[in-house]
């Protein structure tokens, strides 16, 4: 059967679940139809399965309790990606609708954190996959747990797996972008502080995840780019060359987010003043003096600009401080209001 046939046919099926009463054996069966459309290979259709279990488990609580530790076991066991991922869909959509307390009730969590610290590297990425769905399925609610992860999440990043170190990317980046300004205000100085590890790996692991804070929500990243760019910069110069790069991809995460067209453009030269501010700072200046906006600077990019305004308007050379002093001028009629205030400690004497 085709992707939309099938997807069509599961939202019948959880359509006419809601239609039964909670005692009628037909439940059952549907939830094992609908919990075997999580093997197919298409996303949309293990989708429309995960939402429709989310009603159905209320009505078949002891039948969903199984499936949840049958979808455990087979997530970790299981090699093949799209399987991983659809058994991760059906746990995420069981833990909804039976309740976020069944997390710790039902030892989700205690589950997954055996799984992310196996030496099974199929087992690592099963929970990190889990992890991802659990975030995007359960948004905000997921968040009282994220502490609880965050030190295998930054584990994962240096896997010796590289499937697993792929898949450490694109659960931190979901769970980021579901991330409230309260969530972000405890995890930022525990990624911060991982900045100053004399480890290379924890400090490398730490630069990532904070690259990854690209992602988050529009408001949050402005909230918070003044405060994550500059240190990423300040561990450019790092001397070990494996948190120099990771650096530099956090940065050009960051330069992908940006909206404005000629900050766009601009990317790779203000990532080279950032990484080599004594040597390429003046090329930056002299390359933003000769740009002419016709957009408004968003907060991404002003979040890289300052630094290298920054810089030059340390520097003894009075022509380089005078190019960063007229690219401020022009920044005041090129930005929002509340978005400039944020960094004139940083950049008045």
């Amino acid at each position: 059967t085709s992707s939309p046939a099938t997807r069509g046919i599961v939202i019948l099926l959880g359509s006419v679940s809601k239609n039964l009463n909670p005692g009628d054996e037909r439940l059952n069966n549907i939830l094992l139809l609908i919990a075997d459309c999580l093997n197919t290979s298409s996303e949309s259709v293990q989708f429309a399965a995960s939402q429709c279990l989310i009603p159905l488990v209320k009505n078949i609580k002891n039948e969903s309790i199984n499936l949840l530790s049958l979808l455990l076991n087979k997530l970790k066991d299981e090699q093949e990606y799209f399987i991983k991922r659809g058994c991760a869909y059906g746990i995420s959509s069981i833990v909804k609708g039976l309740g976020i307390s069944c997390l710790k009730e039902l030892n989700v969590l205690n589950e997954l954190k055996l799984a992310i610290e196996s030496k099974n590297s199929e087992h690592r990425q099963g929970a990190l996959i889990a992890y991802e769905m659990l975030s995007k399925t359960l948004g905000r609610l997921f968040e009282p747990f994220i502490s609880q992860i965050l030190t295998n999440l930054l584990l994962a990043f240096g896997d010796s797996n590289i499937q697993v170190r792929n898949t450490a990317q694109l659960t931190s980046r979901i769970i980021m972008s579901n991330l409230s300004s309260h969530c972000v205000k405890i995890i930022l100085p525990f990624l911060l502080n991982g900045l100053k590890e004399s480890q290379w790996r924890s400090k490398k692991a730490s630069v990532e995840l904070l690259g990854q804070m690209a992602f988050l929500a529009p408001k949050q990243l402005s909230i918070n780019l003044p405060i994550i760019i500059p240190e990423i910069a300040n561990v450019l110069n790092d001397s070990h060359i494996n948190v120099q790069e990771a650096a530099k991809k956090a940065l050009e995460n960051f330069t992908s987010v940006i909206r404005n067209p000629e900050i766009q453009t601009l990317g790779p030269i203000l990532l080279k003043g950032l990484s080599d501010p004594n040597n390429q700072t003046e090329t930056s200046l002299k390359a933003l003096m000769e740009t002419t906006f016709i957009h408004y600077i968003d907060p991404p990019s002003l979040a890289l600009l300052i630094p290298i305004i920054q810089r030059g308007l340390k520097e003894r050379s009075a022509e380089i401080k005078k190019k960063a002093a007229h690219i401020v001028s022009n920044m005041c009629t090129l930005t929002e209001k509340n978005d400039f205030v944020l960094y004139l400690p940083q950049i008045v004497p």
